[in-house]
């Protein structure tokens, strides 16, 4: 303890002189500057500052732990309590006459007041003895409400799903100025489903807006038919919307995913809905009526504490079975040759970039598409092979007076030269495959 001391009293004295010496440590507080003006932080924590979070909910943790209410969630300065008109009021106003005394203020225009199972003759008496205590308090209407960016019920869904259509077509119109793989890249991998997930996860029965939906699958279907200058039928258009690994485009169906998201997410949080409220049951009626619509389309059931991607994939392979029935061989045999592997490497593997050769050029990315999906490439005619040329464009591929099979029998043979080459094969094994 005393070299404790004498240390601290040796810092005293070298902080007093006026040009510190090598090793002093010299305290001074953190300054904003706004042009010309600088103020000194003297309290509170910094921006970005790591141990900010902890020392913020620190300091209101005995606050909240006042609150009595049938719900009480906080995320650092984020907070939900629910519970009848009166007791959230008092509530309310304890939270802002305690965090007054710590200095931390409730801004008002950011609170919102969510009026559930009130009648229309409550509705205006309740939010009165509310906007008194609290000035300029946002009481949206039903149909507006959201937790965390979701609806809380089917309602406002809806809504929500336009938007994200909305969202959709003003970014996919800018998608037309660069190159197609690249866009069709994009849209695949970020603008289609993996922008409606989290919505199609919430608490409300997005699975019921067939309409809404819908249009946000055409949508899809509209915006990949532009970048890749492939027209789709009914048919040809199913398979785009299968993962990968059963022969598509992962270009799923909204209406498909649906049900997979929503039974996935609520069987999951159950355990931890029974927590935060153990007079709340579940399944409650929404998920119910989720698993009877399930039942209805499909056989099989998997357990409930299955993922998302278990409940997917019995439908995907539904929609395969389906698929594999046509009657025409082309399609069958093409079928089961896109779930080989790698065949779709081009989609999935890297990201399309000119410069290491890794992006197909419009026209190259037309005929990969078409040929995986069973589109059509080009209108029949006679090749001058005096065989006739479908639609689907497979001729090409077998075509005796193909020009394009020799450059391609060549460059593979120039890929296995430089690659046997390189892990030093004897020049006799090279002579073998010229």
């Amino acid at each position: 303890m005393s070299r404790h001391r004498s240390s601290i009293k040796k810092l005293k004295n070298t902080s007093q002189k006026s040009t510190p010496s090598y090793g002093t440590v010299i305290l001074q507080k953190p300054s904003f500057f706004h042009g010309n003006f600088s103020l000194e932080s003297a309290t509170g924590v910094q921006q970005s500052d790591p141990l900010g979070p902890a020392l913020f909910t620190l300091a209101i943790h005995e606050v909240t732990s006042k609150i009595k209410a049938d719900l009480n969630i906080w995320y650092l300065d984020d907070g939900y309590i629910g519970g009848d008109p009166q007791t959230m009021l008092t509530n309310a106003t304890m939270i802002r006459d305690s965090l007054s005394l710590i200095s931390l203020e409730i801004n008002n225009s950011k609170c919102e007041l969510l009026l559930i199972n009130h009648t229309d003759i409550n509705k205006p008496q309740t939010s009165k003895l509310f906007q008194d205590q609290f000035p300029s308090l946002s009481i949206p209407d039903p149909i507006l409400w959201q937790l965390l960016g979701s609806p809380p019920h089917q309602e406002s869904a809806p809504l929500y799903l336009k938007a994200k259509i909305k969202v959709l077509d003003s970014i996919t119109e800018n998608l037309e100025l660069i190159e197609p793989h690249q866009a069709f890249f994009i849209l695949k991998n970020c603008l289609s489903i993996p922008k409606l997930a989290y919505l199609l996860r919430s608490s409300a029965p997005c699975f019921k807006c067939k309409e809404e939906l819908e249009a946000f699958d055409t949508a899809i279907r509209i915006n990949t038919e532009k970048i890749s200058s492939v027209t789709f039928g009914k048919n040809s258009w199913s398979q785009p919307s299968l993962p990968i690994r059963h022969g598509g485009l992962s270009l799923h169906y909204a209406t498909d995913l649906s049900l997979p998201c929503f039974l996935s997410s609520s069987f999951a949080y159950q355990g931890l809905v029974n927590r935060l409220l153990p007079s709340f049951t579940l399944p409650h009626g929404e998920v119910i009526n989720a698993t009877d619509a399930w039942s209805a389309l499909h056989d099989s059931s998997p357990r409930q504490n299955e993922t998302q991607s278990a409940w997917d994939d019995l439908a995907c392979r539904d929609s395969l079975a389906a698929l594999l029935d046509s009657p025409s061989p082309w399609n069958h045999c093409r079928l089961l040759t896109a779930q080989k592997c790698h065949t779709a490497a081009w989609s999935t593997k890297a990201f399309p970039n000119a410069s290491v050769g890794n992006q197909l050029s419009p026209n190259e990315l037309r005929i990969a598409i078409a040929l995986r999906t069973g589109a059509n490439i080009f209108e029949s005619t006679e090749c001058r092979c005096g065989k006739f040329v479908d639609r689907l464009g497979f001729h090409g591929l077998s075509c005796i007076t193909n020009a394009g099979r020799f450059p391609r029998h060549s460059a593979i043979n120039s890929i296995l030269k430089r690659s046997l080459t390189r892990i030093v094969v004897s020049p006799l094994s090279l002579s073998t495959l010229a």
